[in-house]
């Protein structure tokens, strides 16, 4: 039983048969290589017998295979392999773009490709020269785009780059159609059943899809979020306490409150209930940060360990009989102290937990 087919030419193959595509009467059932005999010759394609493959809708075939064929089914040649393929590589590695049905939940039926020329085939150098700086034992480089219509499920672009190794012409056949889509100037336009209006489509990948106001609006919510960050952190390094709530345990190292400026969008001020120095700031340790450093032998008592070890048992409520080994109560003493202020340089809270647990 014979059916009709659609045979897909492109780059020297469509030069050689002198359309895109056409329609061939053949068997269903035919081996690859008689297949391919019969297009050669009915379409004078032998100045590239040896250098085209064969895809059978959108899949390579295998060239020992027998294709089973049915009416309507599409047959391209494809040709950048003759431009491609060397001796002294062992890998072509093909990249071939179709035309899909479907783009968020519409119907596509086509797209229709256009280009400025010109600027597109010198990006395209640009492109290739580049591939060629990257990967230096790239060996051929071939690339093909259609313009005009192009109905679903054919080609709209072909890449084809050969080297010695495979991995080199893979990573570099993926960044040639990444490239590509963003530098060459190609634009592409979605035709929709239903009679939906065709749309003029960007490429995501590259693309920010999004109106001025609301680049705009992101770009004042993140500074947005920034500020109240900044806010927080300034809160919790300099106001102990919220205006109407007394707390002694606090991590600031300055008692402030946050008030609101006209000119700011946030701003800290020194409580002036609780002093009138310049810089309008309380310290609830009134010494630190005095240059004068006299006071301390006003304050501390002759006996500095002695009154060390007095001080840290009041404060963390160490209320049982003294030991005698006092050099090793204060080595424990001295190891939590260090412990806390490794934590904390403000730790009441440790000292009350520390009591609670008792």
């Amino acid at each position: 039983m014979r059916v009709n087919v659609k045979i897909l030419f492109f780059a020297k193959a469509r030069e050689l048969a002198g359309c895109s595509e056409a329609t061939l009467n053949v068997e269903e059932s035919i081996l690859y290589g008689d297949l391919l005999e019969i297009i050669v010759k009915t379409y004078s394609l032998e100045d590239i017998r040896n250098n085209v493959i064969l895809a059978v809708n959108e899949e390579y075939s295998d060239t020992s295979e027998r294709i089973l064929l049915k009416t309507g089914d599409e047959i391209a040649i494809i040709p950048p392999i003759s431009g491609v393929s060397s001796h002294c590589c062992g890998a072509i590695s093909i990249f071939v773009g179709t035309t899909r049905d479907n783009f968020q939940g519409k119907t596509v039926t086509q797209l229709q490709y256009e280009a400025y020329e010109n600027m597109a085939i010198t990006s395209l150098q640009k492109i290739c020269a580049e591939i060629r700086e990257r990967w230096s034992s790239i060996v051929n480089i071939a690339i093909y785009h259609r313009l005009g219509v192009v109905p679903v499920k054919e080609a709209s672009i072909v890449i084809a780059i050969s080297s010695p190794h495979r991995n080199e012409a893979l990573t570099a056949t993926q960044w040639c159609i990444d490239n590509i889509k963003e530098k060459v100037p190609i634009w592409k336009k979605e035709f929709y059943e239903n009679e939906s209006s065709p749309e003029w489509k960007e490429n995501k990948e590259f693309q920010i899809k999004a109106s001025r106001e609301e680049i705009e609006e992101r770009i004042d919510r993140f500074m947005k979020r920034k500020r109240d960050e900044i806010n927080r952190c300034n809160v919790k390094d300099f106001c102990m306490r919220d205006i109407d709530v007394e707390c002694e345990d606090s991590c600031a190292r300055i008692d402030s409150v946050l008030i609101k400026r006209k000119d700011s969008k946030g701003h800290l001020q020194g409580k002036e209930l609780y002093c009138v120095l310049v810089n309008r700031m309380y310290n609830a340790y009134c010494y630190r940060d005095q240059n004068d450093m006299e006071y301390l032998a006003k304050y501390i008592p002759p006996n500095g360990i002695e009154e060390r070890v007095k001080t840290l048992e009041h404060q963390l409520s160490l209320t049982t009989p003294v030991p005698r080994n006092i050099y090793e109560r204060l080595k424990e003493l001295e190891d939590r102290l260090l412990h806390l202020e490794s934590i904390s340089p403000e730790y009441m809270q440790f000292w009350y937990r520390e009591k609670s647990c008792k």
